[in-house]
């Protein structure tokens, strides 16, 4: 399983406060995240994690159009592709949390892999 579904699986009430926050009903809270995390899946098929999840933090939404399909998700959700882009942002957080933990334990487990080689 990928980081972004392990994500939205774990995380789905911090989701869903996040979203709530920003003015979605629990009804679209709850539309919204799954066809959300398969919208991100797929555009982390075509980059990488990473970049997919960098471009939430980024202003232009150029760039978040170049990479997600933000209509796809809309659709799906029944949702303006105003308010995915909102959701997104409000998500953003968490996503970039789950990468950064992904990040240091495959950074401790090279590190451990590496001291382990030289002794």
């Amino acid at each position: 399983m990928d980081l972004i579904q392990q994500c939205f699986d774990r995380q789905n009430k911090d989701l869903m406060k996040r979203l709530i926050a920003e003015d979605f009903s629990i009804d679209q809270a709850l539309l919204f995240l799954p066809v959300a995390a398969l919208g991100l899946c797929l555009s982390c098929r075509k980059t990488s994690e990473f970049q997919t999840i960098a471009c939430l933090f980024t202003k232009s939404q150029y760039q978040m159009l170049r990479t997600i399909d933000i209509d796809q998700i809309a659709d799906g959700s029944g949702l303006e592709p105003e308010q995915v882009i909102a959701g997104l942002h409000a998500i953003a957080p968490l996503l970039l949390q789950a990468f950064a933990a992904k990040s240091n334990t495959r950074d401790t487990h090279s590190a451990i892999t590496s001291t382990e080689e030289l002794a």
